[in-house]
């Protein structure tokens, strides 16, 4: 053996003889054994370093911080951003008060009272409109914000002055009973709140999510769980035992994600309930056109591609229904701060550390709201929807199948281009076009293709959606240029043309036309049935309470008049419970039975407030374009894709 040959024998065997002590101390291990446990040790230490690394970035010692310990048994921390919702915050309070099979030391919840420290800017980007009702949100955010912080200091025992209605004292009551410990960070009081660029809804779960993390490092020494959710979100009874018999059963999972329940907001109820049924017809008519497109893809790239494909799909995450595991939570970096988008991204961040899953059986019911109360999401929408319907006297207008098809196509061609790694402007060019239209400039392709390019080892679904979220001003002009240019070139069209155009489709194949019509009837039928019986049961309940009407009538006096004459009414324990869930129709339903002095007073009354719940469907259009959307998706669930595709192209 030469003498290199010898020198590295030797120094294999001074290795092996270091990584026994190391790993095994005196014990007689092998060199391969003494290896796989540097490895492992070598691993934990890196984990625990980068641990370290995003609570000293999270966590400096200028942050004020949670003083009481966590419990050494506690397995799951809640942590809810909240920005506005003192109206709201005892909806999730309630919900976790009220949870079976576990011991409320086993959980506890953190509220991160979040607002910017100073008043939105002017941007350039927005309406006198939006900039006015952002500074109005901002003002009576700040206001409210305080109001929550005093209410969680109620709630644990301290002596504040604080308006509370008598349903807000028997919930807080029945948290106090529970024994559920419910702590604040607080970021809404100056001097106290994020950087400015932090300042939003993801700054504020990252906050409280790092505060969760310390807390199962330095107290419980565990790596617990961390489920996430929103202050207007509340959560079923065994929410908590769920997700720890979950997370035990599957170790190899590091986050989750759970279906949404959608149930109304009291505000401006009757307004509500209109949009509400645009913004339902809006969001079917868009799944029947996105599900024609995908099958049609499903189709193009054959099964064994879609296996692949499903294969590798990461669960796309939602703030109100989230859970990981603490520290490989904070191992991706936390929460993006951005201030939209940031659940997706989070769950794109834990899938590159191990597997994350979309489960149906833990759910979470949150509310739809008219509230501008985040700069993005749902509320936001929704006061657009709202100026969108008085621009166009009320017509449902949508996107025609068209430019959905356009946005489809230009999505998937972005995402293949950036898995493929071919991003530069010239390839961009080719999928950023209509016909012979291009739809960004030579300089705008650019800018696009370098802010890709920054984002090179991350998935290209990840990268677009954090592109279009937000954090970055300029990718997010630019994509919203895409979808004006989109929608210039390709004008809207008014739902009812549009549901026509896919009748057409559906009625070009004659057993697709037989299953699509037979569904359509059936539908039908049960919607006209349905409003029947609604009058039916109104007639016999405002028969009752008229008989002797009482002279305070509220909420509570109607579900005791509907309880005590649920045989005469029809009506099960499961329809009272639900009707109970949806507090809004009852208290709106309520409140209108106890203006009303006569009978019939109060069957006017309620024709106007409940006409969407009254009206045949010979009086509803929209309500009949609704039907016949369901019925068209029900009928491509039973289809060959094919029989409405023969030409390989849907929408021209």
């Amino acid at each position: 053996m030469s003498a290199e040959g010898m020198y590295s024998f030797d120094k294999a065997y001074g290795e092996a003889e270091q990584l026994r002590k190391r790993v095994g101390g005196e014990k007689n291990i092998t060199y391969g054994e003494a290896e796989k446990g540097l490895e492992t040790q070598e691993t934990e230490e890196s984990k625990r370093a980068k641990i370290l690394d995003f609570l000293a970035q999270n966590l400096p010692p200028t942050e004020e911080r949670i003083t009481e310990p966590m419990k050494p048994n506690c397995d799951v921390c809640v942590v809810i951003p909240a920005y506005s919702e003192r109206n709201n915050i005892l909806r999730p309070i309630a919900s976790l008060a009220n949870q079976k099979g576990v011991n409320f030391n086993q959980f506890e919840l953190i509220v991160v009272v979040n607002n910017p420290p100073v008043s939105p800017e002017r941007d350039a980007f927005l309406s006198d409109d939006d900039y006015t009702r952002r500074v109005e949100l901002y003002e009576k955010g700040v206001g409210d914000n305080q109001e929550t912080l005093k209410l969680i200091r109620h709630i644990n025992g301290e002596d504040v002055d604080i308006a509370l209605t008598e349903k807000e004292k028997e919930t807080i009551a029945g948290a106090q009973r529970a024994g559920l410990r419910v702590f604040a960070v607080d970021k809404a009081t100056m001097g106290k709140t994020l950087p400015k660029e932090d300042a939003n809804v993801g700054g504020a779960r990252n906050r409280g999510l790092a505060e969760a993390v310390a807390r199962f490092y330095g107290h419980a020494h565990k790596n617990g769980i961390i489920a996430q959710t929103d202050a207007e979100t509340r959560v079923g009874e065994t929410y908590v035992r769920d997700l720890i018999e979950f997370f035990k059963q599957k170790p190899e999972i590091v986050g989750i994600t759970g279906p949404i329940d959608y149930e109304e907001s009291p505000e401006d109820n009757m307004l509500f309930r209109e949009v509400h049924a645009y913004s339902y017809a809006d969001e079917l008519y868009r799944a029947l056109v996105e599900n024609l497109l995908h099958k049609t893809e499903e189709k193009r790239v054959g099964s064994q591609d879609k296996k692949q494909s499903d294969a590798a799909a990461i669960a796309r995450f939602s703030g109100a229904n989230m859970a990981s595991r603490a520290f490989e939570a904070a191992i991706v970096g936390g929460v993006p701060k951005i201030p939209g988008g940031e659940d997706p991204a989070f769950g794109f961040r834990l899938a590159t550390v191990g597997k994350t899953e979309r489960i149906f059986h833990i759910t979470a019911t949150t509310l739809r709201r008219i509230s501008a109360r985040t700069t993005t999401g749902g509320g936001h929408e929704l006061i657009k929807r709202i100026q969108f319907m008085d621009k166009h006297k009320g017509a449902l207008m949508v996107k025609s199948p068209s430019e959905i098809a356009s946005l489809h196509r230009i999505r998937g061609g972005l995402e293949r281009a950036i898995e493929s790694g071919h991003t530069s402007a010239e390839n961009l060019q080719s999928i950023l076009s209509l016909g012979d239209k291009p739809i960004l400039d030579t300089k705008r392709l650019e800018i696009l293709s370098l802010k890709i390019q920054n984002r090179q080892g991350m998935r290209a679904e990840e990268i677009l959606t954090t592109l279009a979220a937000g954090d970055d001003r300029d990718a997010a002009q630019l994509f919203d240029s895409i979808r004006t240019k989109i929608s210039d070139i390709l004008e809207p069209m008014p739902l009812a043309t549009a549901t026509a155009q896919l009748i057409n489709l559906f009625q070009k194949n004659q057993d697709v036309h037989a299953k699509f019509d037979a569904r359509r009837k059936l539908l039908v039928e049960e919607e006209n049935n349905q409003v029947k019986r609604r009058e039916n049961t109104l007639k016999i309940l405002l028969d009752v309470i008229f008989e002797d009407k009482p002279a305070q009538f509220s909420t509570t006096t109607l579900v005791k008049i509907i309880t005590a004459h649920k045989e005469q009414l029809r009506i099960s324990d499961d329809e009272i419970k639900t009707l109970e869930e949806t507090n809004p129709i009852l208290d709106a339903l309520a409140d209108t039975i106890a203006k009303a002095q006569t009978k019939q007073k109060a069957e006017e009354a309620i024709g106007i407030t409940f006409k969407d719940y009254l009206a045949p469907l010979a009086e509803s259009p929209l309500k009949l374009q609704t039907i016949e959307l369901i019925a068209m998706l029900d009928t491509l669930e039973e289809i060959d894709i094919d029989l409405l595709n023969r030409k390989g192209e849907l929408f021209s």
